[in-house]
Order: C-alpha cells, then structure tokens, then sequence
C-alpha cells in the first residue's frame, strides 16, 4: 500500500499542475481575445451613439472647411452623422466623414485634457488616428494615438456639446457605440400615420423630399423630408401663408378648410435651388392659380433663406418657413 502512495502521489502533482497551466492559458488567451473585441469593418459606414445622452457625433452644422466643429447631435443617420473607419495599422483608424470627405482631428496636435475635437483633411497624423477600446455592454472608447487620451462628449447632454479629448476614465460620456448604417434595417407600414395626398417624391443629393396636397389655403402643400425613405420630417410647406389681409385665407386663424392647395410637386434647379410648386383648382377672388417655394441659390434645396421673404399679396412666388436645417 505504500508503494502505491508513493507512485500516485507525483502522478497527482502532475495532474494538479498541468490543471493550473491549463486555467492560466484559458485566461491569457480570454484576455487577449477581449483586447481585440473592438473591431469593425472598413468598408462599412457607422453612426456613433453616445452611451451618456443617446446622441450621435455630428459634423456641426454640415460644414465642409477643415477646423468644423464636431458636436453630438439628435440622432438622425445624416451623412454629417455617419463616419468610415479607415486603416492606419497598428489597430488604430482615421474616422471619415461621409459628409465632408475630412477626418477626425485634435486641433493642433493638443495633448491636453479639454483639447478641441475638429475635422481636418485627411493626413494620416496620429492626431488623427484613433485606437478602438473595449467598454461593457458593446461600447467602445476612442483612444488617440498622439495625445492616449479618449473621445468624451464635454460638459452636457444637450445638442450642439463640443467633442474634446480627455484622459481615459470610462465614464459614460466616453463610450460609444458603433451603429453600422443599413444593418438589418426593417419597417412597418405605414411610415407615416398621416393622409398626405398626391404625393411627389425627387432625391436631390442625399435627400428625398415628398410634397403633397392640402383641402385648405395655407399653411398649404407640406414638404417632408427624409434620409432613407422610412423616417419622415417636416420641412415646411410650399405655401406657408396667404397674405390677403384677410384671416380667412389662414387655417390657423379661420376654420374654413376651402381653396385646396393642390397638385404639388419639386424639381431641382441648378442655379435657384429647388423649386416646389402647387396650384388651386379654380381662380377664386383672392386665391392665385399657382404658387411657387424657392429655397436659395445654394444647391441646397430648400433651405431657409436668411434673406428678407419673398411672399406678395397676390404674387405666385413664396418662400417657404423653416427650420428647413439647424
């Protein structure tokens, strides 16, 4: 019997050690597999959200010149929000804009906690190259390669708050996700729950617009916009106000519903932007046959003029009313 202690113990002692290697590689290998979670795939466009206020990192502004400001923003899958991870090695990225074409930037090559967050042309600075970090739930943390501080929301939860870096503390505010755009996208019809009748859609660049019908003089024939056909917002209306001197002409301060505005419709135009139109059915005394919205002439369709209006009192040319954009 002691014997056969003996030759078991040292066979025990193996067992027990081998066991122990076994474990200590199970969680070497754990670690590292979680160091290399964060990955994403280079070819695909992505909105990033915000864990703290649920907001998306947004292009303020849709501005295209290098030193843009970069603030969240009310999510909306614009192109000012969607941004392409380009490879720099070294498990680092540029983060490009799909709007402007430029990159995420430290302004001046900072290293210092607060440091403005712009978008620049894309050099390929480490200034602009960002390292993704793991965070729990599937957030991750966007650490720079110059200065090893993080993407941090700063100060407040509201629109418009800058983007700064800041050293890697984890908080909420530091953590994003990564929403890959058109990924498994599904809806449910209707998309809008609302009767807009005789609808015209046209794209023009990255946006569809649909004008429609209204059984009332003004405000008259609305305009609705939208990024990928589902999702609707109200742009305004090719006829925001008949101005006869007269409340009867205005729903919101008369409740005849008469003179429809009808039959509207959006063409672009290259110099003028794009013009919407709607017409009457008959010529009634104070109800012109047609009327015209016409945003600026700066391709941008229409857009809220900053410019003195243009409505008449009996004239066919209208300016419609925003916010067409922030």
């Amino acid at each position: 019997m002691s014997l056969r202690r003996h030759v078991r113990s040292p066979l025990r002692s193996g067992l027990a050690v081998l066991s122990l290697l076994l474990l200590i590689g199970a969680f070497v290998t754990a670690q590292a597999s979680s160091a290399n979670a964060a990955t994403v795939d280079t070819s695909a466009w992505y909105v990033l959200v915000n864990r703290n206020s649920g907001k998306a990192l947004d292009v303020y502004d849709r501005s295209t010149a290098d030193g843009g400001r970069i603030t969240q923003w009310t999510r909306n899958d614009q192109n000012q929000q969607q941004w392409q991870f380009v490879d720099s090695g070294g498990g680092f990225y540029r983060l490009k804009s799909r709007h402007s074409g430029k990159v995420l930037d430290v302004y001046n090559n900072s290293t210092a906690n607060g440091a403005a967050v712009v978008q620049w042309a894309d050099h390929n600075g480490s200034n602009q190259q960002w390292r993704p970090a793991d965070s729990a739930g599937g957030y991750v943390r966007l650490i720079g390669r110059n200065s090893g501080k993080a993407l941090e929301v700063q100060g407040a939860s509201a629109d418009g708050a800058n983007i700064v870096q800041y050293d890697d503390l984890g908080g909420n505010n530091q953590q994003w996700r990564l929403v890959q755009v058109g990924s498994g996208s599904t809806f449910t019809n209707p998309v809008a729950w609302q009767d807009f009748a005789d609808g015209d859609i046209i794209r023009v660049g990255d946006a569809y617009y649909y004008s429609a019908s209204t059984m009332h003089y003004s405000p008259g024939a609305p305009i609705l916009r939208s990024y990928n056909l589902v999702d609707w917002e109200y742009a305004g209306h090719s006829v925001p106000r008949l101005d006869f001197d007269s409340a009867a002409y205005d729903r919101a301060r008369s409740p005849v519903a008469a003179c429809p505005i009808r039959a509207a419709s959006c063409r672009p135009r290259t110099a003028t932007g794009t013009t919407c139109r709607s017409s009457t059915p008959t010529p009634a005394a104070g109800c012109p046959r047609s009327h015209r919205s016409r945003g600026p002439a700066t391709g941008r369709p229409c857009r809220r003029s900053t410019a003195a209006g243009a409505s008449t009192t009996r004239g066919r040319t209208f300016r419609p009313t925003g916010p067409w954009h922030r």
